[in-house]
This record gives structure tokens, C-alpha cells and sequence, in this order.
């Protein structure tokens, strides 16, 4: 269920903390790792810790904290902009190279060693919220892409009909309506069809051509 952002007394981070995030920790077995563990656990997420780096990124996670070392690339050959749960990096320098590579594998918050509890749950919820955001673009973009393919879908299957035929564009539109309610079929599909079969015509069309002798 989405939470009610629009509840004036809504709070991204409650719901955040409120969820029990399952969170993976992904960092050598040091002081820095055990106090990252302790502080999660404190907020009441259920934490899991691994090292060394997994060959791809757990599928089971909400959260992941991922150790960014640019000196050892190939663990992280399959992270590369991870698109499905939110990473906070946690770096050892503020050096460029250490936050560039962090923005590579698609960090949406970093944090620095030493570890401690400031700071952390601002970089939580400010990761888990870019996420969210994050996808709900992208579910935007994907509706939109997906709605303008049917638009030029219809547009062309029209024209065929309309050259074919000798037809008006509302004849030709009435024509896929008529058709697709005898076959039980949505407009867009009987659009598709009648592209397909055009598409596969001219290229016969093309090849007897070419067999023809010159």
C-alpha cells in the first residue's frame, strides 16, 4: 500500500523507521561495521551483514550500506547504477575518486567512517526517499512511453487502412474499432496485427520483386 503523503501528519521518516527496514551491511568485520550494525539495529531494522562483496546485489533487501572501494573494481562489476533498492556508499575519504564511484554504483547517500549516529538516520531517509521518487519517475516515463507507442501504433495502422482502402481516417479508426470488437481484442492490438501484416506483405512484395528477371 503507498503511504498517504498528503495526511498532514505524515512523516516519511516515521514510515521509514515504522517499517522495519531488512537492511544489508556490506563491510569489512571491523569497529566501523559493528557500530553501523548496532546503531540499525537500534532503530529497530533487521540487519544482515556480508563480506566480502557479493558477486551481485541481494534481492531481498529495502536498504543496503555498501563499503566503496575504487582500488577493487571487479566486486562491483555487477552493481553498476543498482535500479532496485536504495544504497547509502560508505566511504573512507572525501576524495573525488571515492564519490564518483559511489555516484557509479548509483549511491542515492553517502556516509564517512568513522561511523557514528549522527547524521545516519538523515541519510536513511533521505535515500530511501530519492528511491521511492526514483521509481515512481521512472513508472511515469515507462506509462507515458508506453502510451505514445499506442498513439503512433493507431496513427500508422490508420494510414495502411486509408491507403489501402481509399478511406477516411474516422472510417479507417471505425474499421480497427469494428474489428477489434468482432475479434474481442483491444484497438491497440488489432492496430499491431494489422502493422505486422503490412510489414511482412511488403517484404514479400520486395522479394518476388527482386526475383523478377531483369
Amino acid at each position: 500500500m503507498e503511504d498517504d503523503h498528503n495526511t498532514p501528519s505524515y512523516s516519511v521518516t516515521g514510515a521509514i523507521l515504522a517499517r522495519k527496514l531488512k537492511t544489508v551491511v556490506i563491510l569489512p568485520d571491523d569497529e566501523d561495521r559493528e557500530t553501523l550494525v548496532n546503531h540499525l539495529k537500534r532503530m529497530g531494522f533487521q540487519v544482515q551483514v556480508c563480506w566480502p562483496i557479493p558477486k551481485s546485489p541481494p534481492t531481498f533487501a529495502d536498504l543496503i550500506f555498501l563499503s566503496c572501494l575504487p582500488d577493487k573494481q571487479d566486486p562491483y562489476k555487477c552493481w553498476s547504477l543498482l535500479e532496485s533498492t536504495p544504497l547509502i556508499a560508505v566511504l573512507t575519504y572525501e576524495s573525488p575518486i571515492f564519490i564518483d564511484y559511489a555516484l557509479k554504483l548509483g549511491a542515492q547517500s553517502v556516509i564517512m567512517t568513522p561511523i557514528r549516529a549522527a547524521g545516519l538516520l538523515p541519510a536513511i531517509a533521505v535515500s530511501v526517499q530519492r528511491f521511492r521518487e526514483s521509481r515512481r519517475q521512472a513508472e511515469r516515463v515507462k506509462r507515458l512511453e508506453f502510451k505514445l507507442k499506442v498513439v503512433m501504433q493507431l496513427a500508422e495502422a490508420k494510414a495502411i487502412l486509408m491507403r489501402m482502402y481509399g478511406v477516411s481516417e474516422a472510417e479507417a479508426y471505425e474499421i480497427l474499432r469494428r474489428q477489434a470488437m468482432a475479434k474481442r481484442i483491444t484497438v491497440e492490438e488489432i492496430s499491431q496485427s494489422i502493422i505486422q501484416a503490412n510489414d511482412l506483405f511488403s517484404s514479400s512484395a520486395t522479394e518476388i520483386t527482386k526475383l523478377k528477371p531483369q
